[in-house]
């Protein structure tokens, strides 16, 4: 229970599955339904993407320890890559099951919104710096 006992209240299950095909964008994980998230399966490190990435999503790798070449292969040494699938992948999705979980109690509608989205990845990142 890396993030504490708290974040996880609600969570019924962290299932890895394959990852979706043929998508131009890295997917890492989703909250599919109440107290249920999936992680997609990474690919071995070192990754050849086939599409440029956005300068923040580039940042975003190389903070959580990707080295980046100019040719689009992404290195991940050591165990840089699990730690930004917790890091980034699971976190932003408890962010979003807090989220939830706080409209189901108040008895509103979990719609995604921006707001939803930036407040996911405020809780994201301070979970990310339990991760040290």
């Amino acid at each position: 229970m890396a993030f504490g006992e708290e974040i996880y209240y609600g969570v019924e299950s962290v299932e890895l599955v394959p990852a979706p095909a043929g998508t131009a964008r890295i997917v890492l994980a989703m909250l599919v339904g109440p107290g249920r998230i999936v992680l997609y399966d990474q690919s071995r490190s070192p990754w050849r993407l086939g599409f440029e990435l956005a300068p923040e999503q580039g940042a975003q790798l190389q903070a959580a320890g990707a080295e980046l070449s100019d040719d689009g292969v992404v290195s991940w040494p050591g165990d840089s890559l699990r730690r930004f699938m917790l890091g980034y992948g699971l976190a932003h999705e408890l962010g979003h099951h807090v989220i939830q979980h706080e409209r189901r109690l108040r008895g509103e509608r979990g719609a995604r919104t921006r707001e939803h989205e930036a407040r996911a990845e405020a809780i994201a990142a301070r979970l990310r710096s339990v991760l040290g």
